[in-house]
């Protein structure tokens, strides 16, 4: 019993250790002089919000994955979505901002105005990789 006891401890602690997923904090870049980075203010977004079905353990919705820039930029299986430099011509934030059909879809939480806007700010900078 105590081993089998013992056993269970090790298995929990183990997954735990596992699973665990630590977020990166979003570095907000909302103010006019500020400047958006792809890896510290838009992709802990997409992390907090997006990625559990756009890419962690292969889930894939649409095809698009928003682990990383690079597979970002490449699009899901409806084409691209993003239009560097033209946020309003850009699947993903016509997406993010669509109240009327939102995504994430309406059972889960949505992505704060904020964020939607710094999103906005970086793709009208190039959608650069910074």
């Amino acid at each position: 019993m105590r081993l089998l006891l013992g056993m269970m401890i090790v298995i929990t602690t183990s997954c735990t250790e596992i699973f665990k997923t630590e977020l990166l904090p979003i570095k907000d870049c909302a103010g006019d002089s500020d400047i958006c980075s792809y890896t510290d203010s838009i992709q802990p977004i997409f992390d907090m919000y997006c990625t559990r079905c756009h890419g962690n353990q292969g889930r894939l919705d649409a095809g698009l994955d928003l682990t990383s820039r690079f597979a970002l930029m490449s699009g899901s299986v409806k084409g691209q979505v993003i239009v560097e430099s033209d946020s309003e011509n850009s699947i993903l934030w016509q997406r993010i901002s669509n109240e009327s059909n939102p995504m994430p879809p309406v059972d889960n939480p949505m992505i704060h105005e904020n964020y939607i806007n710094m999103i906005a700010k970086w793709i009208h900078a190039g959608a650069i990789d910074n």
